[in-house]
């Protein structure tokens, strides 16, 4: 079975529930209550997802969602993410509206072929009185910006696990990298070619 790393920034205005949805991808567990952003960012969670033939371990970034705290930690991981979730509560327009932010600057500073996904959370509270964003709106906007589309619920676990596998089926192929026989091989090649053409070659150790 092969092994790929897969770096990925978590994304979202605070109060969105991403802490807890990343808690509940790496614990399987819902705290009753947390305000981590004071305390995300500087230490990543790891958790491995088996998909097909491959086991896909993911560093996650908890980017805080106070605007100070974010522009000190997200600049500095966006540039070698491999992936992003950005995550909006389903029950607020306006962090709706500011996870359109988030993309905007994700797209500034991050990679051309970073894996982009956006999770509707807290689809749990769903009802016509409460839901302020509706599907096919986000849905939409997803689609403009090729990113994958999912609503979630980090007390339930809707689609938690689904996010994640769905990002790796979307990852572009790894680049492979010369092993050090492969290097040697080749520079062996080339050695070889450089004889062949100058004739008798003298090498002093």
């Amino acid at each position: 079975m092969s092994v790929r790393v897969i770096k990925l920034c978590l994304l979202g205005g605070a109060g969105v529930g991403k802490s807890s949805l990343v808690t509940k991808f790496v614990d399987d567990s819902f705290p009753a209550s947390i305000d981590l952003d004071l305390a995300v960012g500087a230490v990543p969670m790891f958790k491995t997802l088996v998909v097909g033939h491959t086991s896909y371990k993911f560093q996650i970034w908890d980017i805080p969602g106070n605007e100070k705290l974010a522009r000190v930690f997200a600049p500095k991981h966006y540039r070698d993410a491999a992936a992003a979730i950005v995550v909006y509560d389903v029950t607020s327009q306006k962090s709706f509206q500011t996870l359109k932010d988030w993309i905007r600057e994700l797209k500034q500073y991050g990679s051309d072929n970073i894996v982009l996904a956006i999770a509707g959370n807290k689809c749990d509270l769903d009802s016509w009185r409460m839901r302020m964003v509706k599907t096919d709106e986000a849905m939409t906007y997803a689609e403009e910006n090729n990113a994958i589309f999912l609503e979630t619920s980090a007390q339930t676990a809707h689609n938690v696990s689904e996010l994640f596998t769905l990002i790796t089926q979307k990852l572009p192929p790894e680049t492979p990298t010369l092993s050090n026989d492969s290097t040697c091989s080749e520079s062996t090649k080339l050695l070889e070619k450089s004889t062949s053409a100058t004739g008798n070659c003298c090498m002093c150790m």
